[in-house]
């Protein structure tokens, strides 16, 4: 079911849509946390609206007008998509022209969103607005498409983020953005985790409680501390900050190495 406030905004960006650019639009579908059913406060709407041609200059930037008209009406949640042909559909290219939006700015081409994630998510369990139904689509996605992304994912984005935090002086960083560096990481490398495990998509939270049936007890606590962060419930599980970074960075460096281990023994049997 789709939240109240998102069917709000869904409705009156299709109506401004259909008003002012309504011979290229044939489409608008929902994915991301909305799709999973794990829509909450701090959560985008993550969109794919299906265009039938190249857009002008113009046109692109009547669509971020229409955007701000949104973003100004509503201050929350922030819609987060990309303008695809449907030609694009089911393709993974980070230099693509497809026009997107994100963080309350109209960009021309699109450099992050094109990927088996996205295609997986909406194929499976996309929301369509208006438009033809999703399987009429025919989104062109594989098991072995997602498992890749998610290894070269791992292992540039979510590596290069590891080591990162590993050289960070957590000394003058405020408690909030201490919590919401941990929450972002272990639940968004358990996200992987699940996959390569499973070769589907799951939610942060829904990835966070995954593995707690699944990995080793000891890092229950760092595990049930990020889905507590995330959820914004309970008390913390940890005495003091200091422990709850130290236990960061190992199970961080332990679920890397389990996830690339996993790879391996996939590859050997494929």
């Amino acid at each position: 079911m789709i939240p109240t406030i998102v069917n709000s905004i869904m409705q009156d960006y299709s109506d401004l849509l259909q008003e002012q650019l309504p011979s290229c639009i044939e489409g608008i579908y929902l994915h991301g946390s909305v799709a999973l059913n794990s829509f909450d406060d701090s959560s985008d709407i993550d969109f794919i609206t299906v265009i039938n041609r190249c857009l002008k200059k113009e046109e692109i930037y009547a669509l971020g007008e229409i955007h701000q008209f949104i973003a100004a009406k509503y201050r929350k949640p922030e819609m987060d998509g990309m303008y695809v042909q449907q030609m694009d559909i089911g393709k993974n290219n980070e230099n693509s022209p497809t026009p997107f939006y994100n963080g309350g700015e109209m960009h021309p081409t699109n450099a992050f969103n094109l990927n088996p994630i996205t295609w997986w998510t909406l194929k499976y369990h996309g929301i369509r607005v208006i438009g033809r139904s999703i399987e009429a689509l025919k989104i062109e996605v594989t098991e072995e498409d997602l498992v890749q992304y998610v290894d070269k994912n791992m292992n540039s984005y979510w590596k290069n983020r590891v080591e990162m935090i590993g050289n960070i002086d957590f000394t003058t960083i405020p408690d909030d953005l201490v919590d919401q560096e941990i929450e972002w990481s272990i639940l968004g490398v358990l996200r992987q985790y699940y996959t390569i495990n499973e070769q589907k998509i799951i939610s942060k939270a829904g990835a966070g409680k995954y593995a707690l049936t699944k990995l080793p007890s000891k890092w229950s606590n760092i595990i049930q501390e990020a889905i507590r962060i995330r959820e914004k419930v309970g008390e913390t599980y940890y005495p003091n900050r200091e422990e709850k970074i130290a236990d960061s960075l190992s199970f961080l460096t332990f679920l890397m190495d389990r996830c690339n281990a996993l790879l391996m023994e996939r590859d050997v049997v494929l």
